[in-house]
């Protein structure tokens, strides 16, 4: 079984996000993860089956101006961590999939209106340019294959999956790259849609 919810949202700061917005990207990317697999779940446990969950790679990165995907993605992994020990003695394994760039049309749509397009130009090819949607389909039929516990895609994910615990250090990194002024000025200026 493969639970897949996304959603991006607005590309905003957290000071200047409707809540609400905040909420509907929780809701579907981790609620709708959560209620996917629960209603799967009992038939899954009867076939001994297996459940990928897919996450993302935002959920081990910092992701200014994407705060609410990002803790929805890393709330997936949690879950699927925690599915995974209370399934293992009902031989039913679970998995994660973790993605970076995909060339989805919603990933896009946040690179070519939100200023991201001239940071991920800088980056080094591999980084900055999405992989196909096709590569993403093949790892994740090849994990369910295996019933791995991770899948991810493109490769350079895996290395990061890896140096998670060195990742933290982006934090104050991150805080002063230049490449990223243009997107957070954007996203501070984000103005919600007003709301009937």
């Amino acid at each position: 079984m493969v639970a897949n919810a996304g959603i991006s949202g607005p590309v905003a700061t957290v000071s200047n996000i409707d809540p609400l917005d905040f909420e509907n990207v929780v809701a579907v990317n981790l609620l709708g993860v959560f209620r996917t697999v629960h209603a799967a779940l009992p038939y899954v446990i009867e076939r001994r089956g297996y459940v990928v969950m897919v996450s993302s790679i935002m959920a081990l990165i910092p992701s200014p101006t994407a705060s609410g995907y990002a803790a929805a993605k890393a709330g997936v992994e949690a879950f699927g961590r925690a599915l995974r020990v209370e399934l293992a003695d009902k031989n039913v394994r679970v998995g994660i999939a973790y993605f970076g760039l995909i060339d989805t049309g919603m990933v896009r749509g946040v690179v070519s209106t939100t200023g991201f397009a001239a940071a991920l130009a800088k980056l080094p090819g591999f980084l900055g340019k999405p992989a196909p949607v096709s590569r993403a389909g093949a790892v994740l039929v090849d994990g369910i294959a295996r019933r791995a516990n991770r899948v991810f895609a493109p490769a350079y994910v895996r290395l990061l999956l890896d140096l998670r615990s060195l990742l933290a250090l982006g934090d104050g990194l991150m805080s002063r790259n230049r490449l990223l002024d243009d997107v957070l000025h954007r996203a501070d200026t984000y103005k919600p849609e007003v709301r009937a």
